[in-house]
């Protein structure tokens, strides 16, 4: 039997036999060799403040958006997939060897595990200060639905200008009208876009 972890989600002691029976904490050495590469920063530090398992596809999303110093619904194709692979191969893997996170690399699932607290204070986070995520992270499924509502009501207004003109409520020409609708959607373009 592999002195490697399974990685597969399933019963603690059998998935992790050397770190549940290891009673001794991390070394500095090894602390500061997982803190060593920010894309392993990142991982915890997002563990830390979530304190929940999540799924690979959005952590890398996650991780590629703070990179890029973008948000999290900007994160290109060729930016995802820069940070999934390494993360895939090499630093959850490593992380999960050292018994910081359970990471089943099959369904690309990870979740914290106890010995995820010692690096709080390395991070400038107390254990205390772990903060809910959705409210500090932007989520894919907000902002579109901020630039839909945008959307919706600059061609509600539109079709109410149009209405009024129609029914000679609003005396202008058709030409005017149409660079009324046309700044309208420009307008709600530049809106969506800061």
């Amino acid at each position: 039997m592999s002195s490697k972890p399974d990685h597969r989600l399933q019963n603690e002691e059998e998935a992790y036999p050397d770190f549940c029976s290891r009673s001794e904490p991390l070394s500095k050495e090894e602390i500061f060799h997982l803190l060593s590469t920010s894309r392993r920063r990142d991982v915890i530090q997002y563990l830390l403040e979530t304190g929940d398992q999540v799924r690979l596809p959005t952590l890398a999303t996650y991780i590629a958006a703070v990179e890029h110093e973008t948000s999290v619904s900007d994160v290109t194709q060729a930016q995802y997939q820069r940070i999934y692979i390494p993360l895939y191969q090499s630093h959850l893997p490593k992380l999960d060897e050292a018994g910081v996170i359970r990471y089943n690399s099959s369904c690309g699932r990870l979740e914290p595990t106890e010995r995820l607290n010692v690096f709080a204070p390395y991070l400038g986070l107390s254990p205390l200060e772990k903060s809910n995520a959705q409210s500090r992270f932007e989520t894919p499924g907000s902002d579109k639905q901020a630039v839909n509502n945008w959307y919706l009501v600059a061609a509600g207004l539109s079709a109410i200008l149009l209405l009024a003109v129609t029914l000679g409520l609003i005396p202008i020409s058709g030409e005017f009208l149409g660079g009324i609708i046309i700044a309208l959607f420009l307008a709600t373009n530049a809106v969506t876009r800061l």
